[in-house]
C-alpha cells in the first residue's frame, strides 16, 4: 500500500499543478477557483501539522496568495508523498493522536487520513474544473488514465 499511496500523491500533484496552470493567467482569480486551490494546499497542510504534533491552528478555507498557488501545492503534496514512501505498511496502520479545531483530542490511523486526502482532492478538483469551465476556461484532462498514459 505504500508504493500505491505515493503514486497516488504523484498523480494528485500532477492533476493539481495542470489546473492550477490553467489560472495563472487570470487576474484577477475569481474567488470560488482561488477559494478551492487555497483549501486544496491548506487542508493537507493542518493535517501534516497534526500528524508531526505540531499544533495547527490554520483555517483550511483560507487563502493562498495566488503567486503562491503552485508552490505551495507542490510542496505539501511532496511532503507528503515523501512521508509515505518513508513508511513501512504496518506504520500506515497506526493511529496518532492529534488536537482539532474545537479543541479536541482525537485519534486517527494515518491511512486514514491519507485516503481522506487523496479522496478529498479527488473531489475538490471535480468542483474546480466545473468552476473553470463556467468562467471559459478550457479544463485539461487530469483523468488518472491520462495520467498512466503520460508516465509510460
Amino acid at each position: 500500500m505504500v508504493e500505491y499511496y505515493t503514486e497516488q500523491f504523484q498523480y494528485t500533484q500532477w492533476a493539481q499543478h495542470k489546473l492550477i496552470e490553467v489560472t495563472l493567467g487570470l487576474n484577477p482569480l475569481p474567488d470560488t477557483i482561488h477559494s478551492l486551490f487555497s483549501h486544496l494546499i491548506l487542508a493537507p497542510e493542518i493535517w501534516f501539522e497534526r500528524y508531526h504534533q505540531q499544533s495547527s491552528s490554520g483555517n483550511p478555507w483560507g487563502l493562498v496568495a495566488p503567486s503562491e498557488l503552485l508552490l505551495r501545492s507542490n510542496a505539501i503534496l511532496e511532503r507528503w508523498k515523501t512521508e509515505i514512501a518513508r513508511q513501512s505498511a504496518d506504520e500506515l496502520l497506526k493511529s496518532f493522536t492529534f488536537v482539532d479545531r474545537k479543541g479536541e483530542t482525537r485519534k486517527l490511523l494515518l491511512e486514514v487520513v491519507v485516503q481522506q486526502l487523496l479522496y478529498h482532492s479527488i473531489y475538490h478538483r471535480g468542483q474546480l474544473a466545473i468552476d473553470l469551465r463556467a468562467h471559459g476556461i478550457e479544463v485539461p484532462p487530469t483523468d488518472y488514465l491520462v495520467y498512466k498514459q503520460i508516465q509510460r
